[in-house]
Parts: structure tokens; C-alpha cells; sequence
């Protein structure tokens, strides 16, 4: 259950995908109108107004679903873009009128310095699946290589250290 303009909502899923919003009485609901959804989405910050309002039907760098497939991340949504400091965004499912998400300029800086460079999940390299399998398991498969060559480096000055004999000086003798 969620509230779209204080009104109570149930999203119901169907096996075959299909979705549903039921009000408390159990009557179908339509999607919210997009203008609607703008207007709800100007009150998100108190002191703010919408820079801009741009409708995603494709996933792009900051929102995406690594498996779509299994339902992940709805599509399309509204992103709400603020000119506050921290220049922060809000997506909002444009089917139900669920706040799906909030991230500032640091949140996205994090995004591409963690997460991007941990997982590649650059978009247009996450399109070409066979792609990013193959630069993924290249870069495994170097580190795998530098840290296989540190044992071995760091096995072969053990061995020399233990096989060197050790004279031990008295001074003044």
C-alpha cells in the first residue's frame, strides 16, 4: 500500500505482470496524469521549485535496473531535477505515483566512484551484454594475475631471508 495525494493505494501484480491500483474500496484506479504528478512533485522541497521535469522510458547512468527482466526498476518515471546546492533529483513512478527515489550531486558522484568502477555498470556497456562480460573477466583475471605475481614475489624474498645465515656482532669484541 502507498498514498498518491493522501489518498490510501494498493499496486497489485498479476502473474502474467500486469499491474493494478486499487483504492481502499477496491475500485480500479487509472495512472495519474502527468501534469498531476507535476504538480505533486513541486511540493518535494519546501523552499524549492522544479528546475526541470524529464520522462525516462529507457534506463540511463543513474537509473537503471541491472535485471529488468525480473521486474527491477519501473518504467517510465518522472525525474524531478532541483536547483537547491546539492542539486537533487527525485524519480517518481509515473504509473502509480510512487516516490521511488532521492539522490543529490554526492549520491551520483559515489554512483560512477564505487559503484561504476566496482561493477562497470556503465549503461551503454550494461546494452551490450557479451561486452561487459568480456572487460569484466579481463579486469578478474588481471587482478587475479597482480595478486598471483605479489605471492609469488612475496614466497620468493620469505625463502631468501630464511636461507640467509645470520652473523650476529658484538661491538668492542
Amino acid at each position: 500500500m502507498h498514498y498518491f495525494d493522501g489518498v490510501p493505494l494498493y499496486q497489485v501484480w498479476h502473474k502474467d505482470g500486469e499491474q493494478q491500483r486499487l483504492s481502499s474500496t477496491g475500485e480500479e484506479l487509472p495512472a495519474p496524469e502527468l501534469s498531476c504528478i507535476k504538480e505533486l512533485a513541486g511540493n518535494l522541497m519546501s523552499n524549492e521549485t522544479p528546475a526541470h521535469y524529464t520522462v525516462l522510458s529507457r534506463y540511463d547512468n543513474y537509473y537503471f535496473s541491472r535485471h529488468p527482466e525480473r521486474g527491477g526498476k519501473p518504467l517510465p518515471v518522472l525525474r524531478v531535477v532541483f536547483n537547491d546546492d546539492a542539486n537533487t533529483w527525485f524519480h517518481i513512478d509515473m504509473s502509480s505515483g510512487k516516490l521511488l527515489n532521492k539522490s543529490t550531486s554526492i549520491n551520483r558522484a559515489y554512483r560512477w566512484l564505487y559503484n561504476g568502477l566496482h561493477s562497470w555498470d556503465f549503461i551503454w556497456l550494461w546494452e551490450r551484454r557479451p561486452l561487459w562480460d568480456i572487460v569484466v573477466i579481463s579486469f578478474s583475471l588481471g587482478g587475479l594475475s597482480l595478486s598471483l605475481f605479489g605471492v609469488v614475489v612475496g614466497w620468493r624474498r620469505i625463502n631468501r631471508i630464511l636461507k640467509t645465515p645470520y652473523i650476529l656482532h658484538r661491538s668492542g669484541v
